[in-house]
């Protein structure tokens, strides 16, 4: 299986509990361990920046994510984009949508948008 996560900061990890070494562990971390642990092998590539808005996540990772054939694909951004004034939660929304769509398309088999305001 091959799983790549793309976002931002809260892809990458920041404000969690890091791994030994200081490097930013984060919930697409954890989910590949969760992965490996009910699938055997799997391939992981966090390529997450922090500090990007939604459009800049999905002009700079969704191609170079989609290029590795992955399985598996999560994206989370938009957090940066809500603190700018001129930004809503709906236009975010749309731009990470599209690019689950694409993902699809590219058959990802099980593109996931998890958002802040999704229900558990």
């Amino acid at each position: 299986m091959r799983y790549v996560a793309i976002g931002d900061s809260l892809t990458e990890g920041i404000g969690d509990d890091p791994w030994p070494d200081g490097t930013p562990r984060g919930w697409a971390d954890r989910l590949a361990e969760m992965l490996a642990a009910h699938h055997g092998d799997v391939e992981y590539a966090n390529l997450a920046v922090r500090g990007l808005r939604a459009q800049q996540v999905l002009e700079s990772q969704v191609a170079p994510a989609l290029a590795m054939e992955p399985d598996v694909v999560t994206l989370t951004a938009g957090m940066n984009d809500l603190l700018r004034p001129a930004s809503t939660p709906m236009s975010c929304a749309a731009r990470s949508w599209r690019s689950c769509v694409r993902s699809r398309r590219m058959g990802s088999v099980s593109p996931s948008c998890p958002s802040p305001t999704s229900a558990p």
